[in-house]
């Protein structure tokens, strides 16, 4: 159960990322680009910020601590 989450998850995360690196790659407008780009950064520190924290619940309840 708890993979079918964490890959579904990661594509979600992974069409988002290519969505917008595509932008911020060959949009012709500089604003786009620029907000795209800011959306790549927005995503980047959200995925791995939230994928810690869920490794380490795991990692707890592996251990019994949690």
């Amino acid at each position: 159960m708890w993979a079918w989450f964490f890959l579904g998850y990661a594509g979600f995360l992974a069409v988002l990322v290519g969505y917008a690196v595509h932008i911020a790659l060959s949009c012709p407008d500089s604003d786009r680009r620029k907000d795209a780009y800011r959306v790549l950064k927005l995503i980047w520190v959200t995925a791995t910020g939230s994928s810690g924290v869920v490794m380490l619940g795991i990692q707890l309840h592996t251990l019994g601590l949690l």
